[in-house]
């Protein structure tokens, strides 16, 4: 059994690579015909039957000439019941034909169906072909299709569906044939007259107004339909106006036929009788039914009830034969029959297309088992081989790396010896620069306050007395620099002390000092009318602290405020310079005029 599923799928895979192997072969005349079939069909005729079919050899040549030679003969008005012609195109083009050929034979193998009176087979056809639609450039034949479709439909009194196809054939005969697009719209008129759509019937009486003027062949047919809507849709005075629109004396029988009705519905029994016994009865079999109801109709108007109940039983069983006609056919069931079979055909694609895959899924799975047995003994093999000589490598690569390791290790410590020695190498270095600089200042401080005590002479004592303090406590620091002994740093060691328990006395001794040595700086100050406790926040700035650290220092929280009012005096904002920079400023001597 897989075998022969094997060898079925094999050919079917061959049958499949010869079909798109294929190319379509091109014969002159057919090729002049297919030009012609649409503006000149008695000359595609003409070209098609000086053609001998049997000498075209090929199987698509044969399709071909079929398919065109059945479109030349109803585009001519010759219908044939036979399947002669066309069984050549029914054989090649259902199972190998593009879509448009498809579409082609399909249609016209309903066209010959339907003159053999065979209702249920055309349609079959018909709604095969419209089953192509997404797929076809031939926008021609599948807008007839569309027609043909509309027409079963009505005789099954679908009328939404009928007029739907008139309206989607309509659009498609637009671009190429927009004559046929009046057709179809008038078809569809009379399909929404019939339903009683009155808005429908609206918009497509606007349409067909626009367009009869371009077509005027189509005026008879176009003032039927129209009198046909105005006597369900329109007024009295509308539906007189067009009945004399009718100036042509010899009327078609349907066009009596609507006559007679528009004299029905103004009321004037005597000539719409007049008008329905005018007509041909033998030319007007198809709608015996609706004759008699109308004539029923009219002698119910003029008083006459016997004979409209007489045409009324003639009504019904006229109609009660077509309705049992009709449901004695299988043509109502057409769509039900159609969707059955689509289910079918999908079912049966869904099934080849699973047993396809599970044939492609085995071979696949077969040759990754084999794949893999082969992988497996390469590996088994090469296993044995290379086993001792990937123990010795490893164990070489761990002696490698672990002496790698070491050295590794050994370098990194080395390294950071080395960079521990460079970096207290450069902190000594840092610290005996940040001496020098400390050494410099004080010595040039000490010289400072010397040469203040040797010049000011009249100092109160109380200033000479801190001046000499102070110098004694730099000429300390800078001994203890000189001789590396801590005992000369005693006093000043003993002066920081006094600074954190004596904050008053040493912010009023550096005061003092400030007076001495920047007398301009105190004076400025005091000229600004600062207070004790705001020139105490200013020489605090002045040797160099900020205000956080001013703030800590005299442990005032309200040192901002202070600060604030020591702006406003020095004509500072809150968005000008920062206030121990203007105040280092000032001890510098930039001090600006009072008043300024």
């Amino acid at each position: 059994m897989p075998y022969s599923i094997i060898a079925a799928l094999l050919l079917c895979m061959s049958m499949a690579c010869v079909c798109c192997s294929h190319r379509s072969e091109h014969h002159p005349a057919l090729d002049a015909a297919d030009s012609l079939i649409e503006s000149r069909p008695d000359s595609a005729l003409a070209i098609l039957s000086a053609i001998n079919p049997a000498e075209l050899h090929s199987r698509p040549l044969a399709a071909r000439y079929a398919v065109l030679m059945s479109m030349a003969l109803d585009k001519n008005y010759i219908d044939t019941a036979d399947f002669t012609v066309i069984q050549p195109a029914i054989d090649y083009y259902l199972t190998h034909g593009t879509p448009d050929e498809r579409l082609r034979t399909l249609y016209y193998t309903g066209i010959i169906h339907k003159n053999r009176g065979e209702r249920n087979e055309a349609m079959s056809c018909f709604m095969d072909a419209a089953e192509l639609r997404d797929q076809v450039t031939d926008s021609l034949v599948l807008a007839r299709n569309y027609v043909m479709q509309g027409v079963y439909y009505f005789q099954q009194f679908q009328i939404g569906s009928s007029t739907d196809k008139y309206l989607q054939a309509a659009r498609l005969f637009e671009s190429k044939r927009p004559d046929l697009t009046l057709n179809c719209y008038l078809d569809a008129l009379y399909n929404t007259v019939a339903k009683s759509d009155e808005l429908r019937a609206d918009s497509i009486m606007k349409i067909c107004d626009n367009l009869i003027d371009d077509y005027p062949d189509y005026l008879p047919d176009y003032l039927n339909k129209k009198l046909t809507y105005l006597i369900d849709f329109g007024t009295d005075s509308e539906l007189r106006n067009e009945i004399s629109a009718f100036t042509d004396t010899t009327l078609t029988d349907w066009q009596k036929y609507v006559r007679a009705r528009a004299y029905l519905r103004l009321g004037d029994a005597e000539r719409a009788l007049q008008t329905i016994n005018s007509i041909n009865v033998d030319n007007f079999t198809e709608y015996l039914d609706m004759l008699e109801y109308v004539k029923g109709d009219i002698f119910a108007l003029s008083g006459d009830y016997r004979a409209a109940a007489d045409c009324y039983r003639n009504y019904i069983d006229l109609s009660a034969k077509d309705f049992a006609s009709l449901l004695n056919s299988e043509l109502p069931y057409s769509d039900t029959r159609h969707n059955i079979k689509l289910q079918h055909t999908a079912e049966l694609h869904r099934r080849n297309t699973i047993i396809l895959l599970c044939i492609i899924a085995a071979c696949l799975i077969a040759l990754f088992a084999v794949y893999v047995n082969f992988r497996l003994f390469r590996a088994r093999t090469r296993r044995i081989i290379t086993e001792e000589q990937n123990r010795n490598l490893v164990l070489q690569n761990e002696n490698l790396i672990r002496e790698k390791e070491t050295a590794e290790i050994e370098k990194r410590a080395s390294d950071l010896e080395v960079e521990n020695l460079r970096l207290q190498n450069d902190a000594n270095e840092l610290m005996l620069s940040n001496l020098r600089l400390e050494k410099s200042r004080l010595e040039n401080e000490r010289e400072s306050l010397r040469e203040l005590l040797s010049k000011k002479s009249d100092l109160d004592p109380t200033v000479h007395r801190i001046i000499c303090e102070r110098l004694q406590l730099l000429n300390g620091l800078i001994a203890q620099e000189i001789t590396k002994k801590s005992t000369f740093g005693a006093p000043y060691q003993n002066f920081i002390t006094t600074i954190h328990d004596d904050k008053v006395s040493f912010l009023d001794s550096t005061r003092l000092a400030f007076s001495v040595s920047h007398p301009q700086f105190m004076q400025y100050l005091e000229a600004c009318g600062l207070s004790t406790e705001e020139i105490y926040l200013c020489c605090l700035y002045a040797i160099g602290l900020r205000g956080k650290e001013v703030g800590e220092y005299t442990g005032l929280k309200r040192h901002y405020i202070i600060g604030s009012e020591i702006r406003r005096k020095f004509g500072l904002s809150e968005h000008d310079t920062n206030l121990g920079k203007y105040i280092l400023q000032l001890l510098r001597g930039d001090i600006p005029k009072i008043g300024g």
